[in-house]
């Protein structure tokens, strides 16, 4: 199956303005903060749970559900492989925690995400993009994020790092939200198809690249 680029993955009322050290969001929330408040809501109850030592996998498994059903999940990009001439770049993956297991950082919230990006100054080196990519529930590159790192084995996904952070594991997120694993479409150019048909291969399972945020200076 062929995708092509569909233009700019940010809805127009994201506006980031960056003066200096300090990064402000702007945002218009509707859907959004009916379900931050529900994924809050629940990690909150998990972590009740936890400390109880009481039966936290149904609370756990809803959790996922919540992170799946969300319009919009922000995620951590690679600095590495940040292309300056289209401004997107790869899913990071972090070995910095889960003892150097590979891990993707995930955000329900934008303003967790702006904050994490402040923190570690997770921004381009000419600071015009932050780090940070919008995954719309109804694009490929949300639908697909899960069965590639599951294909790739990560199955680590850091959810709301600084803001009462959740480690989420990939084949269970997978099972809880009845997600095909092999169930993946990859957005290829016309010349790479034509290139894929002619030496009759099938293209290399990576991550999707993502437009990062624009920064604006004050």
């Amino acid at each position: 199956m062929q995708f092509f680029d569909s233009g700019a993955l940010f809805a127009a009322a994201l506006t980031f303005y960056c003066d200096y050290d300090i990064l402000l969001f702007i945002l218009n929330r509707t859907e959004e903060s009916t379900m931050s408040n529900e994924i809050t809501a629940l990690k909150q109850q998990l972590n009740d749970a936890i400390q109880a030592k009481g039966e936290w996998q149904p609370v756990y498994t809803r959790l996922m559900q919540a992170v799946y059903d969300l319009p919009v999940l922000f995620v951590a990009l690679s600095k590495s492989e940040f292309q300056p001439d289209t401004h997107m770049s790869k899913p990071l993956i972090s070995k910095k925690d889960f003892d150097g297991m590979p891990t993707v950082y995930l955000f329900s919230d934008v303003e967790i995400a702006s904050a994490w990006m402040r923190h570690y100054r997770h921004v381009t080196d000419d600071m015009k993009y932050g780090l940070i990519g919008a995954l719309h529930k109804e694009e490929n590159e949300f639908l697909n994020l899960f069965q590639i790192a599951a294909k790739l084995g990560i199955q680590n996904l850091l959810l709301d790092e600084g803001g009462a952070m959740v480690g989420l594991r990939t084949d269970p997120f997978i099972e809880a939200n009845n997600i095909d694993p092999n169930d993946i479409k990859l957005r290829i150019s016309v010349q790479e198809l034509e290139q894929l048909q002619k030496s009759g291969t099938t293209p290399a399972l990576h991550f999707a690249e993502v437009e990062a945020i624009p920064l604006a200076m004050d």
